[in-house]
């Protein structure tokens, strides 16, 4: 999808659900562009955490705008928070304040998705893409 100045954007996530139990594992499964993903349902609440929403920027894709989600096959798990970008520590004693986790990957511009249903339809869905000011935060807490 292009955006108004002609660029390759991100296309926005559409869950349609598939149902709950598949392969043998529990677990919310829904279908996105890239193919589908296994969420957790914790607390009357389905997350679907980690979820990219461009291909990696790396290689050719280093510094230029963001590309396509790359597809994949099979069922993809979403259980856990995504990779973190690189960036640069707290200098001290800030270190100690503010946790910043760091979770090794390429796959990087990934977001998380929490709803309280994913096959209802006019329900909340929150979704978490974190700032930064292009130096700190990520899309996992810190514990």
């Amino acid at each position: 999808m292009r955006n108004a100045y002609g660029r390759t954007q991100p296309t926005i996530l559409i869950l349609q659900s598939l149902g709950g139990f598949v392969g043998g594992r529990v677990g919310p499964v829904v279908r996105v562009e890239g193919g589908r993903l296994r969420g957790r349902a914790l607390g009357g609440v389905c997350a679907f955490l980690g979820v990219p929403y461009a291909a990696a920027p790396i290689g050719a894709n280093r510094f230029r705008p963001a590309a396509p989600v790359t597809s994949w096959t099979g069922v993809r798990d979403a259980v856990r928070f995504g990779a973190t970008a690189p960036r640069p520590g707290y200098p001290p004693p800030l270190d100690r304040i503010f946790i910043d986790p760091v979770i090794a990957g390429d796959d990087y511009l990934n977001l998380n998705i929490w709803t309280p249903h994913p096959c209802a339809s006019g329900l909340p869905v929150m979704v978490w893409i974190h700032g930064g000011a292009f130096l700190h935060g990520s899309t996992s807490p810190g514990n």
